[in-house]
């Protein structure tokens, strides 16, 4: 039934709306938004899962808590890498 208080395009603008967010989401797969999940950083730096939750256990990762689970801040893991591979460089002898 047409209701005159709204329009037949706030429907479809919901739609485009969820289109766009799912498009946004699939053009960056393993990360959805600035927040990722173990999983996600573990593809993200290609390295096991493990792995990451190893480093989040020893504070050597930025993460925090979210329920029982931990998310990490994508511009914060890769200031985290820079990080390393910085200090990485300084070992170095020259």
């Amino acid at each position: 039934m047409f209701d005159a208080g709204r329009s037949v395009l706030d429907g479809f603008s919901l739609s485009l709306t969820n289109a766009i967010c799912y498009t946004a989401r699939m053009k960056r797969p393993g990360a959805v938004g600035p927040y990722m999940t173990a999983g996600e950083v573990a593809q993200y730096l290609k390295i096991r899962q493990k792995a990451i939750y190893d480093l989040v256990r020893e504070g050597k990762i930025p993460a925090f808590k979210l329920g029982a689970d931990y998310r990490f801040i994508k511009s914060a893991i890769d200031e985290w890498v820079s990080n390393q591979q910085s200090r990485k460089s300084r070992r170095r002898p020259a």
